[in-house]
């Protein structure tokens, strides 16, 4: 393996070697490196951590909390939406926006495309899906394809239009996976009520 060292600045100011290595390449780089030193200078710190890999697949942030909070009390909700809706985020963009067609969705569950249309209906009115600005959208306060740090950013609109969907369905069960500031017209809107 050995891979040329990298040098990389750690806090402090100090810079530290980085070097990929095989287990049985560790002791001697460990040896040659305290031999390289001055006797008052032997203080060297090692750290071994496995090789990052990235997965094959791809995966989605699942909130189980908020998602067993809507479908335990939407009886209505059948296992064909449940298929619908996951393979609505199986195949959604980054920010949760539906990039898939409903005649797609009926052709790999085995179904048609009105028990699909049916099923996004049944979706919409529990909150599972939301249809903002002629957009639809999986709800990010119950799963994310996306990164959780760019819900307060880019995907904001997009969180503020769940959470209120979620308080006018479910009031405060439903709960956004990061904390956000609202708007100041909602903070007042809560104030007046």
């Amino acid at each position: 393996m050995n891979d040329e060292p990298k040098q990389k600045r750690r806090s402090g100011g100090k810079r530290a070697t980085v070097k990929r290595m095989t287990a049985e390449e560790i002791p001697e780089a460990v040896e040659g490196a305290l031999a390289d030193r001055s006797p008052e200078d032997r203080d060297t710190t090692v750290v071994i951590t496995p090789t990052r890999t990235r997965a094959d697949e791809q995966f989605l942030l699942l909130f189980v909390g908020n998602f067993l909070r809507i479908t335990l009390v939407r009886p209505e909700l059948t296992r064909t939406d449940l298929m619908v809706y996951f393979c609505f985020a199986e195949f959604a963009a980054y920010g949760n926006a539906i990039s898939i067609s409903q005649r797609l969705v009926a052709e790999r569950i085995g179904s048609t495309k009105s028990t699909v249309s049916r099923a996004v209906k049944r979706l919409i009115n529990a909150g599972l899906m939301i249809r903002h600005e002629g957009a639809l959208f999986l709800n990010l306060t119950v799963l994310l394809r996306g990164r959780l740090q760019h819900l307060g950013d880019r995907y904001f609109d997009q969180l503020l239009e769940c959470h209120r969907r979620n308080k006018n369905l479910y009031g405060d069960a439903i709960r956004p996976p990061v904390p956000f500031v609202l708007p100041e017209e909602d903070k007042d809107e809560k104030n007046r009520a």
